[in-house]
């Protein structure tokens, strides 16, 4: 039997309180968020929610209400700032009903509150209140707009996810998605019953007469490209009455059991006729899924949002839009080292672009005009490619609806402009951009026109697009620990300082269970070369504010925790886990799961018993394509004696401890020209400068260091440990 799951995951995180040795574990979003330890040596809490945004019109009221039970036993809520002569405040208990006056302008406040436990703890508690005029028709929204959060314009809430990878074939690029997790990535809780809102803005319908028809349609899909949907798991349309009370307008219920666990429905088009008495000026509607409010299970995902006036609803929207993002600036990976690119570029850089389209003119041929390919660097303002693709565009045809083809383009135009590009202000981000002109459209469907990737050059070799919509997990028992890798390759030798992690959230809290972390340098042999036991998973929303973080590993010795990096020559190696721990509950240690990459199922390995096998062979299940969302970090500022031609030599330094000043004890190198670097445990840069007589480290807090020095052509390198007190 193959000890081996593959399960779900989208990843708005759990809240967990986790204590963790410092230098063990350090906590980087997907590009390289600080590290967050306090001076105890633990991973300190995050303040999950301490700011609440209110949109209100004038003559209206809105309510908040505090509740932080991970503070205490709540107390007393009081306002600790003045408050402008537009609005009133009433407090009840834990909650903040705020009134804009009559005349109120428009304008935006920050009410401050203090939130008071019995036990004596205190939180303190911003409202935003923002004073608005409701908006005119036509309101329309596809979500085609980068961030994670949905346009506060047009909608007064956040607890949807915005993304561009979790549905299954979008009418236009960028999604909605519901699921059981609040806009801090934390789940609900408790029983089945209402989980993430999307409310519009408010909306003046009291000019439209009676007699004007006014339609709300849009797109839905339950599931998509995450897993576990039942019927139950329903959405719900409301609109709110001029009295202030939510009516529901419709509902539609989730995936049938009937179905296989491997069918994802398409997205459907729903529309719904708004009745008259709801023509007044303050209308909004909004839209709420039912789950069990667990964490990402349930998913729906919303897409097309319009409400329009005199305009009978059909599918035939005249507009041409993105349904994905293009594949990025490289063929293989999403991230890449700069060395790994710099001279290869001719391996790894792609030589097509991915065009996906939705042509919403169902009756008749529609041309793009004018499309064009960009790609710029972003760190340095460097334009890379500026490119018509005109002569490889087909006509795009109906009835179908969706359109898929290729662009080819030379790589060579990249690699000739990449040596102009500074390499010292790494990480280099590349932008592709695709973007096309449609001569028919109306300004509201413009944003669609566009579509973009971003690839990381700098020290991360990476293949997932930070992503996740499904987990994968190794199983274990008495006997059998399961394993799973992943296959890279390196086309210089270079140092792997780190392994960085995606771990989801599911039902289970997994972060008391333990794995091993391994890599291997060429095969996967029965002994890896790197070897760190009994690590334990830990949820980054817990350490810092993130939707799609990752846990970074420092490869450290197992026994000191000092930094102890790998250097793998060029070629193959792996980076994989080992379930140790046993689960009563069927619950393993989860791993985020890229189902966009394609052919990843090829660079997946796992072992339980016998020899290690590719996923490819295991299932030709649609749940198997994709990638775990592993990272390997490098960087070039260690290097280790065994493996290197150039070792690491030991340095002496005194005083250690020391207090305020270190010297380097006299040996062939303190004659030359030194540069110095000093990393705390965490494998974060805090100092670095050249060395003369001495180096200060007066303004270090009390702890180990690092210092690693290097010759005058930075080929010899030193290192030692010390303590600063």
């Amino acid at each position: 039997m193959t000890r081996f799951t593959l399960n779900l995951t989208f990843v708005f995180v759990f809240f967990c309180s986790c204590f963790v040795a410092q230098g063990q574990i350090v906590f980087y979003g997907l590009t390289d968020n600080p590290a967050l330890f306090n001076s105890m040596n633990t991973a300190g809490q995050r303040n999950l929610i301490s700011e609440s945004r209110v949109v209100i019109i004038p003559a209206d009221s809105q309510q908040v209400c505090i509740n932080r039970p991970d503070i205490g036993t709540f107390d007393t809520l009081t306002l600790e700032s003045s408050l402008p002569g537009d609005l009133q405040v009433k407090i009840i208990d834990n909650c903040i009903t705020i009134y804009a006056s009559a005349d109120a302008a428009t304008s935006a406040y920050d009410l401050d509150f203090l939130y008071t436990a019995f036990s004596g703890a205190t939180l303190n508690y911003t409202v935003k209140v923002e004073v608005t005029q409701p908006i005119g028709l036509p309101f329309f929204d596809d979500f085609a707009y980068a961030g994670k959060y949905p346009d506060p314009a047009r909608w007064v809430d956040k607890d949807v996810f915005i993304n561009n990878t979790m549905a299954e074939m979008p009418p236009s690029i960028g999604v909605a998605t519901f699921d059981g997790l609040n806009s801090n990535g934390t789940p609900y809780g408790g029983s089945f019953g209402r989980a993430d809102f999307l409310t519009s803005a408010y909306i003046d319908l009291s000019t439209v007469p009676s007699s004007d028809p006014i339609y709300l349609s849009f797109y839905l899909q339950p599931k998509g490209k995450t897993f576990n949907h039942q019927q139950r798991d329903s959405i719900v349309v409301e609109f709110k009455n001029a009295n202030g009370q939510w009516e529901t307008a419709a509902s539609y219920k989730g995936i049938d059991p009937s179905n296989p666990s491997t069918y994802v429905p398409p997205f459907s088009y729903y529309s719904i006729q708004v009745d008259p008495r709801f023509y007044y000026s303050g209308f909004q509607f909004r839209f709420v899924n039912y789950n069990y409010r667990l964490g990402v299970y349930s998913t729906w995902h919303l897409d097309y949002v319009k409400l329009i006036a005199n305009q009978v609803p059909t599918k035939n929207q005249m507009d041409i839009a993105f349904t994905d993002p293009p594949n990025g600036m490289l063929k293989t990976y999403s991230a890449i080292p700069y060395k790994q690119l710099s001279g290869f570029e001719g391996a790894e850089l792609s030589d097509q672009t991915k065009i996906r389209l939705f042509n919403h003119f169902l009756e008749v041929p529609e041309d793009l005009s004018n499309p064009r390919l960009t790609i710029d660097e972003l760190t340095t303002g460097t334009p890379v490619l500026d490119k018509e693709l005109v002569n490889s565009v087909p006509q795009l045809n109906p009835p179908a609806g969706f359109n898929a083809f290729d662009n080819p383009f030379d790589p060579s135009d990249i690699a000739t402009k990449l040596p102009s590009i500074p390499s010292g202000k790494l990480p280099l981000v590349f932008r592709t951009q695709y973007h096309f002109d449609q001569d028919q459209e109306v300004a509201y469907l413009e944003a669609n026109n566009t579509a973009m990737t971003e690839t990381e050059v700098g020290y991360v070799l990476a293949y997932d697009d930070g992503s996740a919509e499904l987990n994968i997990a190794a199983e274990a028992n008495n006997s059998v620990k399961s394993q799973i890798a992943v296959k890279y390759h390196l086309n210089v030798g270079d140092t792997l300082k780190a392994v960085q992690i995606h771990f989801p959230r599911l039902y289970d809290d997994v972060s008391h269970q333990l794995f091993n972390l391994k890599v291997w340098i060429g095969s996967l042999k029965e002994e890896p070369d790197y070897y760190y036991q009994l690590q334990r998973p830990i949820y980054t929303d817990a350490i810092y504010d993130t939707l799609q973080g990752f846990t970074t590993y420092p490869l450290v010795n197992d026994l000191t925790k000092e930094p102890t990096p790998l250097y793998i020559p060029p070629g193959d190696f792996y980076i994989g886990w080992q379930q140790f721990s046993v689960s009563t509950t069927g619950q393993y240690i989860p791993v985020g799961f890229d189902r966009n990459y394609e052919g990843g199922e090829a660079l997946t390995y796992y072992k339980s018993t016998g020899d290690w096998k590719p996923l490819s062979e295991l299932s030709t299940s649609p749940l198997l394509k994709g990638i775990p969302m592993i990272r390997a970090k490098f960087q070039d500022a260690w290097l280790t004696s065994k493996t290197h031609a150039n070792p690491t030599k030991e340095l002496t330094v005194y005083p250690n401890p020391v207090q305020s000043t270190l010297f380097i004890k006299d040996n062939e190198e303190t004659a030359r020209l030194l540069t110095y670097q000093i990393f705390d445990y965490a494998g974060k840069l805090v100092s670095s400068g050249k060395y003369k007589d001495n180096i200060s480290v007066a303004g270090l807090l009390p702890g180990v260091y690092v210092l690693v020095v290097k010759g005058i052509n930075a080929l010899k390198v030193s290192r030692t440990k010390f303590v600063k007190f």
